[in-house]
């Protein structure tokens, strides 16, 4: 135990130093990052965590609550679904254009990237300058994928069929 408390503490203070020197995780916006992140932090005393010792990450939790798709959009769904869609637009303008070579020299592997939430991601860390490469079971769709983002794509299968669980790869 003591090995995982360690290291959800080495997390945090990996998000506290983000934090200290932005308002929200990938940029100056509320974004999908902190969406994605959020659920990883709701319980810190689960994780051996004082999160006291985290101010900027207690402070980024509680404003958290308050933005679209937080913790009032835990349990229902948001009846403005498309005035999310919009702001999340802007927003993702505004970081993608204002740090367009940050991954310049990066390797970014999005696993279920020919589609939804994967393909989103892929188009914004391509437009960051990553090298991207994405991956998923269906050829089709990975194919599909390619006229929306500059990538290399992987079709493979990790399910597999042998007891050890290896995958079977396939170039779309």
């Amino acid at each position: 135990m003591t090995r995982y408390k360690n290291e959800a503490n080495r997390l945090y203070g990996v998000l506290e130093k983000q934090l200290k020197a932005s308002e929200w995780l990938a940029c100056d916006e509320y974004t999908i990052a902190d969406m994605a992140t959020m659920p990883w932090l709701r319980a810190p005393e689960r994780q051996g965590v004082n999160i006291d010792e985290f101010p900027h990450v207690k402070r980024w939790r509680d404003r958290h609550r308050g933005a679209p798709g937080g913790e009032e959009g835990r349990w229902k769904c948001s009846p403005i679904a498309g005035a999310r869609r919009r702001a999340s637009t802007r927003s993702r303008r505004r970081c993608s254009s204002a740090r367009s070579n940050m991954l310049d020299d990066k390797v970014a592997w999005i696993t279920g990237g020919g589609s939804g939430i994967g393909l989103a991601a892929a188009v914004e860390l391509a437009k960051a300058g990553a090298k991207v490469v994405i991956s998923g079971r269906s050829e089709a769709t990975l194919k599909a994928a390619l006229k929306t983002v500059k990538a290399e794509a992987l079709a493979c299968d990790v399910g597999g069929q042998g007891a050890g669980g290896e995958g079977r790869r396939r170039d779309p």
